[in-house]
């Protein structure tokens, strides 16, 4: 990817600068004896397939103040103030042992002089980074040169141990002043892999960059120059694929793919150059945003901090509307939300102290006035607004446009039309960021029956074809999964939906990274679910903070969460902000995909699940040939744009049809409206299935609920109509060896003492609730010595309600003869229960 570089010959000082990093762990900077990670900057290279041994093994740290930058990199503090940390510093060294680096300052905090965001900022000059040394290694097999300073890293976990690693910082980073760098001497006589990133397949610059440096390595008497060819889009690279691999077996197995079948040429086809006349245009560009940027801070209104308070904040506030509001800064999640668009897209965060502070410092010019009068007027020094006035400034988020989500993919609204442009959208209060590969996407406003049919085909043939999904009602399934994200701002609630393959092999990971592509741009992060409660309220808040509406879980092996639960048919999420006591409430307009194999749906998440099931006869699914494409994820990236079209394309065959809702032999309760959306969608599309065989799906998958199923019926069997307690059914299923037990109390015969309580809270908590077997269990009174009294029921289908009658009752059950499943111990006699279950209602 393209990384940007300081301005030279800025730096000097000595001023240390105080950081709010509450959230961070004790960080030092270079020179001291440890130097340390945050936890969000570990959390990110992880992301990034970086384990932390590596990254300490090459120094890699967060700076938070100005002494612990590198001293080439200290004019940042000096420009640009607390803003730019938390700092994650890479220091990097030559061939030869000279000493380089980069850093990556807080997103968004450093903007070159076109306006542009710099995400890595290095030396310049001879010291910039060139051919910077990952892993040396003796009478090597090959090198390998990888693009940007992650890959690297994460190559250098996880490629082969006898290749020799090298990392370019940028495409063209290898180059000073039109001449290779001198250190390509390090690929003579060896075998040498490229790796740039994905956009060398849709960038003609990325793809001649990398091909010049082959050249220069051929020059240079490399044995062989080959390429790997990423799969992906945008700037999508070797990091963020190794990221989304299930381990480090799946990812040294993904290297040695990679290294086998790389090529002769950066991508398939070479992009094509742009003409002189988008030349022109591009030049145009940059001329007008660096304009427009030198005219910004010029056009920057005076404040005299000095004056009224009340004068100051309404000034204050004013400016910031005027400079920043519905663009970056915006009303999320009852807070001053302030948006940056990084590489993957765009993200929301709370406005920290630091950034509010730096967009006051962008929109006005904030000065006091020392009295003097020198010939022209008061001279003025240039002070920062008390924090007051500041705390004041920003507590007037309650102002600023509201933003619901940012999305990755065009947006539906109400009245059909479509989001095609990047920018907030009053109408679906989102903010779109559309990639490079979408631009030109066209949907014809009234499909034909031709371009709907098309569109079909597209989807169900072309893209899940070689899919191994159960039935038909999968198969509608996976596109509902691919369209709810487009029409998400139309629907109070979303269902889950849970990818759930039969065994390893079916391609549950493949499909899970063709959603995510096609739907949030992004190869997916693959995090797994929290593993308590409150992790898992901690995680959906802060993803709901980010903005995030396309949210993935891999590995998933089962779904049992109240929380959880909640979130899924929460319209509004309301949670405490994290690192504070307030409570904040967002909107919520997630779609949540999970992933596993013989994913156990436990309870209430069996009705807030709709399953996309991968399902074969074959032992060995893996070893299966014959795919409509070679490379999966390739061909998805490569057809992200058609895909999305033929997608909105149904959509909009269903506006223009009128909007028709089929009739619904059941309705799924807290998702009508998705439901009917969803089913008009693909009714319209000619594909049949979506919820067919919904409640058998949600009992097979219910093993929670298949134990109470079965724990019922054993009760309806063993008493008939008759009432029983607690105590006597704890009693009796110590001595029938056939009995089913409730879930989580398969252990009830060694709970001598409190086996009924125990039972009787069980019930409790199932009390008139239906299970699929028909059956439910009922309090009916109380009895002798304040004992609770239960029945089971039976529902007829005839009257819609409770039996007259459930089951005959059979002969009692002689205890004398069968043997108890308690525990017995010589010399002690076996235990009798004794506890009441008086109160457990």
């Amino acid at each position: 990817m393209t990384e940007s570089e300081n301005p030279a010959g800025q730096g000097g000082g000595s001023r240390e600068t105080a950081v709010d990093a509450a959230s961070d762990t004790h960080l030092t900077g270079p020179g001291s004896a440890c130097k340390d990670l945050s936890d969000a900057h570990a959390a990110e290279l992880a992301a990034s397939a970086i384990p932390l041994d590596v990254a300490e093994a090459h120094g890699v740290y967060t700076a938070v103040t100005r002494d612990g930058l590198p001293e080439w990199v200290r004019w940042l503090d000096d420009v640009h103030g607390d803003a730019i940390y938390p700092v994650l510093c890479y220091p990097m060294t030559e061939p030869d042992g000279s000493e380089t680096g980069q850093v990556k300052p807080a997103a968004g905090s450093v903007v070159d002089a076109d306006g542009n965001v710099m995400k890595y900022v290095s030396p310049v000059g001879d010291k910039s980074p060139q051919l910077v040394v990952v892993r040396e290694v003796e009478n090597p097999v090959g090198v390998i040169i990888a693009e940007g300073v992650k890959q690297a890293l994460a190559l250098a976990a996880h490629a082969p141990p006898g290749w020799a690693i090298y990392r370019i910082c940028g495409i063209t980073g290898w180059v000073r002043n039109g001449v290779p760098t001198k250190y390509l001497r390090v690929v003579r006589g060896l075998d040498v892999v490229i790796v740039p990133d994905a956009d060398a397949a849709t960038k003609r610059a990325v793809y001649d960059g990398a091909a010049m440096l082959g050249e220069a390595c051929e020059v240079r008497r490399a044995m062989s120059v080959k390429f790997v060819r990423v799969a992906g889009f945008g700037n999508t690279g070797i990091d963020d694929v190794l990221g989304g691999c299930a381990d480090d077996d799946e990812r040294g197995e993904l290297i040695l793919d990679l290294l086998d079948a790389a090529s002769d040429k950066p991508a398939k086809s070479q992009p094509k150059a742009l003409t002189a006349a988008q030349r022109r245009e591009k030049e145009a560009d940059k001329a007008a945003t660096r304009l427009a940027a030198q005219r910004r801070l010029d056009e920057r209104p005076v404040i005299h901090v000095g004056e009224d308070r009340a004068v100051v904040i309404d000034r204050l506030d004013e400016v910031l509307h005027e400079r920043f509001d519905g663009r970056s800064l915006f009303r999320h999640g009852d807070a001053l939300g302030h948006l940056t668009v990084e590489a993957k897209g765009p993200v929301v965060a709370v406005a920290s102290q630091g950034v509010f502070a730096d967009l006051v410092a962008k929109a006005a010019i904030t000065v006091e006035g020392d009295g003097r009068d020198d010939g022209n007027g008061c001279r003025h020094a240039h002070a920062w607004p008390d924090k007051n006035s500041l705390a004041a400034v920003e507590s007037r988020y309650r102002t600023y446009v509201p933003l619901d989500g940012v999305s990755a993919v065009p947006l539906v609204r109400e009245d059909g039309s479509v989001v095609t442009e990047s920018g907030y959208d009053v109408a679906t209060r989102h903010y779109v960021h559309l990639s490079d590969e979408l631009a030109g996407l066209s949907v014809p406003e009234h499909p034909s029956a031709a371009e709907v049919e098309a569109a079909r085909s597209l989807l169900v043939e072309d893209l899940f074809g070689d899919f191994l999904l159960k039935d038909r009602a999968d198969v509608a399934h996976a596109v509902a999964a691919l369209i709810t994200p487009l029409v998400r701002s139309l629907l109070p609630t979303s269902p889950g939906f849970a990818v759930n393959g039969l065994q390893a092999g079916v391609g549950k990971g493949l499909l899970l990274h063709v959603l995510s592509t096609v739907v949030a741009g992004v190869n997916p992060s693959l995090a797994m679910l929290p593993g308590n409660e409150d992790e898992m309220r901690k995680s959906l808040t802060a993803l709901l903070h980010s903005g995030a509406t396309s949210v993935f879980f891999d590995e998933t092996s089962e779904i049992d969460s109240a929380v959880l639960n909640g979130f899924i048919t929460a319209e509004s999420w309301s949670d405490r902000r994290l690192g504070v006591t307030e409570r904040i409430e967002m909107p919520n307009k997630s779609v949540v995909v999970f992933a596993g194999n013989n994913i156990a749906i436990i309870g209430d998440a069996a009705r807030r699940m709709v399953q996309i099931r991968l399902h074969t006869n074959n032992p060995n699914p893996e070893s299966r040939t014959g795919f409509r494409h070679s490379d999966l994820k390739v061909w998805v990236a490569d057809h992200r744009c058609e895909l999305l079209a033929a997608c909105l394309t149904l959509i909009r065959a269903w506006f223009d049809a009128g909007r028709p809702v089929p009739s619904h032999a059941a309705r799924m309760g807290s998702f009508e409206r998705w439901q009917d959306v969803l089913s008009g969608i693909l009714s319209v599309a000619g594909i049949d299935g979506l919820l067919e065989g919904w409640f058998e799906q949600r009992a097979a998958a219910d093993t929670e609920g298949q134990h109470w199923s079965a724990h019922l019926r054993w009760l309806a069997d063993h008493y008939g109509d008759d009432e029983f307690t607690a105590r006597t059914a704890a009693s009796d299923l110590c001595f029938d060896e056939d009995a089913e037990y409730p879930p989580g109390l398969e252990n009830l015969s060694e709970k001598s003492s409190s086996a009924a309580r125990e039972l009787g809270k069980a019930w409790s908590k199932q009390a008139d609730r239906w299970r699929p077997n028909g059956l439910r269990i009922v309090r009916t009174a109380e009895g002798q010595g304040g004992r609770m009294k239960w029945r089971i029921e039976e529902f007829d289908t005839a009257v819609g309600g409770p039996a007259a009658t459930t089951a005959q009752v059979p002969a009692p059950v002689e205890r004398a003869t069968p043997a108890p499943k308690m525990p017995a111990e010589a010399g002690r006699p076996m235990p009798v229960i004794t506890d009441l279950d008086g109160g457990v209602a």
